[in-house]
């Protein structure tokens, strides 16, 4: 399995269906895990969901100073919806 071997798209799509419950067993802490796997990989969307994960405590504990750090990441590959959670997070 390409997921297994790091391969962060792979990881990225188990962690989509992990979140989903399509084909697999629905879980949180799973889908995190996979998320994880693909964002320190570089993975811009990964490390979007990471960062989505992290604030609302989806499969991990809630800290959203290491969801600002993800979402900073993902920032810098110009993902929009973390440039846009991070203006919400400085109130902006």
């Amino acid at each position: 399995m390409a997921a297994k071997a790091g391969d962060a798209p792979s990881a990225y799509a188990l962690a989509t269906l992990c979140c989903d419950g399509l084909g697999i067993t629905k879980s949180a802490e799973i889908a995190f895990a996979w998320f994880e796997v693909a964002a320190e990989k570089g993975y811009g969307p990964a490390q979007y969901e990471v960062g989505v994960m992290c604030e609302k405590g989806s499969g991990t504990t809630a800290n959203s100073a290491i969801a600002k750090e993800w979402y900073q990441k993902a920032a810098k590959q110009g993902n929009a919806e973390a440039i846009a959670a991070l203006k919400r997070l400085d109130g902006k």
